[in-house]
């Protein structure tokens, strides 16, 4: 089973969200892979119609949708809000990497400002 950790902060704001949606159907919030090269991912949220493609859950009575290859890369995130500037903090602990990068990593040039 995934593995959301979610504040009440961080739900009032996805209820609210949610709420604010004028369509008549079913939404979710949808973890999103933002992913570049080969480092660790960074995260984003977004509000979607719930799809039968999608996995679910519920945390907090927040319903969650991810795709099915993304849940490793998700499994233990936590869900946050910034008290400072209101924006939501998405983080990993412990993010997957990826094993087979096929880029491969440049030298740096000490001198180039020479």
């Amino acid at each position: 089973m995934m593995e959301i950790k979610l504040t009440e902060l961080a739900a009032t704001k996805l209820r609210l969200l949610l709420f604010q949606e004028t369509i008549n159907v079913p939404l979710a919030i949808r973890i999103v892979l933002l992913t570049s090269g080969c480092n660790t991912p960074s995260f984003g949220l977004e509000v979607i119609e719930q799809k039968s493609e999608y996995q679910k859950t519920k945390v907090r009575n927040i319903p969650f949708v991810w795709y099915p290859d993304d849940e490793r890369w998700l499994h233990g995130i936590s869900i946050d809000i910034n008290r400072e500037n209101g924006k939501f903090i998405i983080d990993h602990p412990d993010p997957s990497q990826l094993t087979n990068c096929p880029m491969v990593p440049q030298e740096v040039d000490e001198h180039q400002d020479d």
